[in-house]
């Protein structure tokens, strides 16, 4: 990358998946001597600040999208679309207005589809190029699919964190339908290695817990895992997804962490026996990044979540299980199954392919 540009860098704020798998693309960009500006809101941009404290930051507001629960949950969706759709073009009004104070070079979002203009180049990270939807109206998955086509046509490149072919980690949501040339598969995309984890042969947990996504799912689950874990005998950390604070707690032998920095998360993962988590496709990610297995517990309703989880599952890869029939015990018995059984490997080209598209 010899040319060195003023780049934007901006996640949508919908939990902190957007945030986290933009941290490895801000370093790469760093590392090659680019200037970066961090842009987005809420605990997506508090993760950033806290991690890139040196890089100036814009508050680019994000539509915040609660999820009802069962069968409200796609009611309450569908009655937000309206919002959704608006913020779109709030959000490509208030590029305008900022590249009028501000000159970048590029402009890179996350699933944000407002974030585009004619005097910058301008590219989107998302691994979901279609929507799952349920099976009784899954009839209307190729309609979606043409209007996210639609929308990812004003941008100059599509960055989709999985392998390409049939050896892939997403399935559907980035495979199903033909894909133009402006899609680029990146390899996964994360902010950790593998050999950044240092295995201890003692472990100081028997569960991790990794909680994560929108209200009111986000503490309904985190009551529900609480609950076994007083009852099971397990030694336990809960990692509770709250960036705004940094916090460490202990309450009925449960270590409570509100948010843990990259250092700190992975002595977690490498001092606990077992993981649990939501089953974002950034925490996955991860996981395969860091070669571990974990429960995958959905965000209910969520259909992205519960197809990756399903499809990961049915390779052998992680264990599903939903929130509303949950067991600690039977989600730790079919996962000791499962360790050994199945190497996780996954490659990154992210470095490769922001020297492609920065030429």
């Amino acid at each position: 990358m010899s040319k060195k540009l003023n780049i934007l860098v901006c996640p949508l704020n919908w939990g902190l998946g957007h945030a986290t798998r933009c941290v490895p693309v801000i370093s790469e960009l760093i590392e090659s001597g680019h200037q970066v500006t961090l842009g987005g809101d809420g605990p997506g941009i508090i993760l950033l600040k806290n991690t890139f404290s040196d890089l100036n930051h814009i508050v680019i507001p994000s539509t915040e999208i609660r999820y009802g629960k069962g069968i409200l949950f796609i009611p309450t969706l569908l009655s937000q679309m309206p919002a959704f759709l608006r913020n779109i073009k709030t959000e490509h009004r208030l590029l305008n207005e900022i590249l009028k104070k501000q000159s970048f070079d590029m402009v890179i979002s996350d699933n944000r589809y407002g974030l585009y203009n004619e005097s910058t180049r301008n590219v989107i990270i998302t691994h979901q190029l279609m929507v799952k939807l349920p099976r009784l109206i899954s009839f209307a998955e190729a309609l979606l699919h043409d209007f996210i086509d639609r929308r990812l046509s004003y941008f100059d490149h599509v960055l989709v964190p999985d392998n390409a072919g049939t050896d892939n980690f997403s399935g559907d949501l980035s495979h199903k339908f033909q894909t133009g040339k402006k899609v680029i598969f990146t390899g996964i995309i994360s902010r950790f290695t593998c050999a950044q984890i240092k295995e201890e042969t003692e472990k100081k947990y028997d569960v991790l817990f990794i909680n994560s996504g929108p209200e009111p799912h986000r503490t309904t689950l985190e009551n529900i895992i609480i609950s076994q874990l007083k009852n099971s005998g397990s030694t336990a950390a809960i990692l509770r997804g709250l960036p705004e604070t940094i916090d460490h707690q202990t309450v009925d032998q449960i270590d409570f962490f509100t948010h843990a920095n990259d250092d700190d998360f992975l002595k977690l993962v490498a001092q606990s026996r077992y993981i649990i988590a939501r089953g974002g496709y950034s925490t996955i990610m991860d996981f395969v990044a860091l070669n571990r297995k974990a429960v995958l517990i959905p965000t209910p309703g969520q259909t992205e979540q519960e197809y990756l989880a399903k499809h990961l599952h049915k390779n052998g890869m992680f264990v599903f299980e939903r929130q509303k029939a949950f067991s600690l015990k039977n989600a730790l018995e079919k996962l000791s199954l499962l360790n050994g059984t199945h190497k996780i490997t996954g490659k990154t080209l992210l470095k490769e392919t922001l020297e492609r598209i920065i030429a």
